[in-house]
């Protein structure tokens, strides 16, 4: 592998790190309040369990992961278009 594919490859998976980050801060501090108005009681989005029969199962982290996938998911669709425009079509030697 060639020095500059290195550091290219290094700057995109810090990016995308970054892109991680946001997203989390994104969904932890303006979405999931509102899902979590929603929530009867004084629960968090994090706390919600919901009960079958005897087992009682958490599902609010797994709500939560799911919204942050979804929106990860839709950014990055709509945002390809355009990585793909600026995207080198051959690789120089």
């Amino acid at each position: 592998m060639a020095t500059a594919e290195i550091i290219t490859l290094a700057v995109a998976v810090y990016v995308g790190m970054v892109f991680v980050d946001f997203f989390k801060a994104i969904i932890r501090d303006l979405v999931t309040p509102f899902i979590g108005a929603l929530i009867p009681g004084d629960k968090t989005l994090g706390k919600i369990v919901v009960n079958a029969g005897p087992i009682k199962l958490s599902v609010g982290d797994a709500i939560a992961s799911t919204i942050h996938l979804v929106v990860s998911l839709v950014v990055i669709s709509a945002l390809l278009p355009y990585i793909r425009a600026y995207a080198p079509t051959t690789i120089r030697k």
